[in-house]
């Protein structure tokens, strides 16, 4: 999967320091640069590859990816804009472009981004008896089911249980 990484660029009057990245063949897996945030410059680096050796001044050190971390870097990361603009010109489906932020590699991988929670619950919602029956449907299962008093209370109740369950993953996204 490969890991992120944290430094300072670091400018004296002469240069400024930066990750120094091998020298790839055609084909190899290179660094990614995501984003600079507040000065701190947040990179990936896919498993196997071997940096050489760094300048004194750049000091990488490795981040754990919680969803602090994961919003900065969707809402600083040029990566992130062009995958988003890429979506909204229809490019890419929101669950491409989603998997294309996955490849790199700053979303933890037991964390849901909205859009992918958002999808489990249209997959949810679409499951739903409610969802699949058309509105004939529905009035054909009330004219041959719903025939006393019982099954009108046991069809709302039923009805309620359909809707509060909807609801609720629309408001919590899960």
């Amino acid at each position: 999967m490969g890991k992120i990484y944290k430094y300072r660029k670091v400018t004296d009057q002469y240069t400024t320091y930066n990750i120094v990245e091998p020298d790839y063949s055609e084909g190899d897996l290179k660094i990614i640069d995501l984003a600079t945030i507040d000065g701190v410059s947040y990179v990936f680096m896919p498993d196997g590859v071997i940096l050489p050796n760094q300048p004194k001044q750049v000091v990488l050190e490795e981040c754990i990816v919680d969803e602090a971390l994961y919003n900065m870097i969707e809402r600083s990361s040029s990566h992130t804009e062009l995958i988003n603009r890429r979506i909204n010109d229809g490019i890419l489906t929101m669950t491409e472009g989603e998997a294309t932020k996955r490849l790199l590699g700053y979303i933890p991988t037991d964390f849901k981004t909205k859009i992918e929670r958002m999808a489990e619950i249209e997959t949810s919602i679409k499951s739903s008896i409610l969802y699949k029956m058309d509105g004939q449907e529905i009035e054909k299962y009330i004219i041959d089911k719903v025939t006393d008093l019982p099954s009108v209370n046991q069809f709302l109740q039923f009805l309620a249980k359909e809707i509060k369950n909807i609801l609720h993953k629309l408001e919590t996204g899960s």
